[in-house]
Parts: C-alpha cells; sequence; structure tokens
C-alpha cells in the first residue's frame, strides 16, 4: 500500500509539474544574416538564429529574410546554412521565407507568410535587419496588428544623433542601419500601433565578446565550433577598425528579452524619426525621450537600457552545448 501510495504521489507531481511548465512563446524572426558572406560581414544575425532555435523557451514559427547588412540573396543563403546546421544538430526547424530586396512595402513571400501565421496565433516578432516584410504585412492586412504581441526591434538611440562609437577610435563609428536602410518602413511599423520594445547600441555595449569568449565556443559543440571560426574575422574588425577589444552581440540581446524579458531595465519613451539630406545622401536617426522635437509621426515604445551582468555568461553557455 505504502509503495501504491508513493507512485500515485510521483505521478501526481510529474502531472503538476508539467502542467505547470510554461509553454514556450511563439516567435517570428525576420533577419538579413550575413556570416560568411565576407570578412568584414557580421555575424549577430546567425549567432541570434542559433539562439533562438535552442531556447526551450521559444518557438520558432518562421522566419522571413531582408536585405540590409547584405543584399537579399546573400542573406537567404546564409539563413538557409544556420537551419542547415540547426536540424544536423537536431534543433528545432523553421521555414525560412524570402522577403523585402529593396527599400518599400511591396509585398513578398516572407510578409504574406507573416500574414498567415498571424491569422494563426499572436506572435512575438523579433526584427534583426530592416522592418520592410514587417511593415509589408501591416500594409496587406492592418487588422493583424492586434495578433502581434509585441515587436522587438534592434534599433533607437536617446541623447540626439551622436554616432556609436564602440571602440577607442573617434573616426570609426557605427549607425543605426536596421532603421536607415528604409526609414519609412520604420514609420509605417509605428504608425501602425504595434507595441515595439527598442534594444539599441547603448544596450549593447555592455555585453563583449572577445577573443577568449570565442576560444570558448571553439572548444565546444559542432555549432559553437563554427559559430566561433565564422566569428574570428568579425573580432578583428573590431579590432582593427574600432580600437575595441571585442564585439557586441546585438541581435543576441533581441532573443534574449524574447526568453527572458525580466533580465532588462526597461521604459516606456516617445519615439519619432528625424532624417537629413536628399534622396541620396540621406541620413536617418530613430531618436527616444521624454521631450519629441517634432509633433506628428511620434510613437510610445519600450527603450531598454540595461541589462542582467550574468547574460553573457548565459549566452556562452547556451550556446557552447550546440
Amino acid at each position: 500500500m505504502m509503495r501504491l501510495k508513493l507512485l500515485v504521489a510521483a505521478l501526481l507531481a510529474l502531472h503538476l509539474g508539467a502542467r505547470e511548465a510554461p509553454a514556450a512563446t511563439p516567435v517570428w524572426i525576420d533577419t538579413d544574416a550575413a556570416c560568411g558572406v565576407r570578412n568584414s560581414a557580421d555575424v549577430d544575425d546567425c549567432w541570434a538564429l542559433v539562439q533562438a532555435l535552442a531556447a526551450p523557451e521559444l518557438a520558432v514559427r518562421g522566419v522571413g529574410t531582408v536585405f540590409g547588412n547584405v543584399k537579399l540573396a546573400d542573406a537567404q543563403r546564409m539563413t538557409l546554412e544556420v537551419m542547415a546546421r540547426a536540424r544536423a544538430v537536431g534543433l528545432p526547424d523553421a521555414p525560412v521565407h524570402r522577403g523585402a530586396d529593396r527599400p518599400g512595402l511591396e509585398p513578398s513571400a516572407a510578409s504574406r507568410a507573416l500574414v498567415d501565421a498571424l491569422a494563426r496565433e499572436r506572435l512575438t516578432i523579433i526584427a534583426l535587419g530592416p522592418l520592410n516584410n514587417i511593415a509589408a504585412a501591416l500594409e496587406q492586412a492592418p487588422w493583424r496588428v492586434g495578433q502581434i504581441e509585441r515587436i522587438l526591434a534592434v534599433a533607437g538611440q536617446r541623447g540626439g544623433r551622436a554616432a556609436f562609437f564602440p571602440g577607442s577610435s573617434r573616426v570609426m563609428h557605427l549607425h543605426d542601419l536596421n532603421l536607415r536602410t528604409d526609414p519609412e518602413a520604420f514609420a509605417a511599423v509605428l504608425k501602425a500601433g504595434a507595441k515595439v520594445t527598442l534594444l539599441p547600441f547603448e544596450l549593447a555595449a555592455a555585453v563583449t565578446i572577445a577573443s577568449e569568449d570565442l576560444d570558448r565556443l571553439a572548444g565546444g559543440a559542432p555549432i559553437a565550433r563554427w559559430l566561433a571560426e565564422t566569428s574570428r574575422d568579425w573580432l578583428s574588425v573590431w579590432r582593427d577598425w574600432f580600437g575595441a577589444d571585442g564585439f557586441h552581440p546585438f541581435d543576441s540581446l533581441a532573443v534574449g528579452y524574447a526568453i527572458s524579458p525580466g533580465r532588462f531595465q526597461c521604459q516606456p519613451l516617445f519615439a519619432w524619426i528625424e532624417t537629413q539630406g536628399g534622396r541620396l545622401l540621406r541620413r536617418a536617426w530613430l531618436l527616444v525621450g521624454d521631450s519629441p522635437t517634432i509633433s506628428a509621426g511620434v510613437a510610445t515604445v519600450t527603450y531598454c537600457s540595461g541589462i542582467d551582468p550574468g547574460f553573457k555568461s548565459d549566452l556562452l553557455a547556451r550556446l557552447v552545448r550546440l
């Protein structure tokens, strides 16, 4: 009788544990993956894709590719390579859809697939590149905006139009490529009324991947070794061009927020887009703050500026096993 009671208690505990386990968050990823296209191409999209596919907290429903860091054909090719490597080690798969290859809101396979996915369930959208596919989807089906749980965008800055200098160089700097590639697409998403959380350069600067971190990945499982090998040249770019000891994995911060938003310090702020120059030489900034400098086109966003100091160790621990 005692054995029977213990067995029943164990089964009940297993049942309750399974019932209480949180469901994975359904996500859609938009990416302009560039790793491996050329020596100076950034690698953070590929880090983020692998990170998302491997996270038990997330369920990747689909991936859209978009031009940005590289041409669309290259982004498509590298995304498919990442997915193939992920499948080879048993990670969950997700369909990859070809998206925008230029500025504008033209429909694409990616925007149509996103509309279809939103018809099935609410999604968190992780935007690692320009927002053309997302803007096109909302142009096609504006009524689906309520199905978007949140858009996590790697963009934005506060404190004015200052450039982002990641290292000791006062000449070489970075700008907000995901915005500047097509400011109108970003403006369309803000105007549509979707909830937007910004993961900016200011936030990513708190996380630096150095040579010893790549050495750790190089001693890990197959995908970890591939990420380490692919990232060596990018690390050299940051050292030689920017005078930095390592690179910031910008896109991994967006995936990290989807996994565990409680690790981030964020606040609601106004956001607006400022531009300067003509079409060919135009520059644009996605600014945030308490006092907008313009009256039209202002939205309220969630802006993240702080992160748990344990984020990097958790990221590396997740990746080294893959």
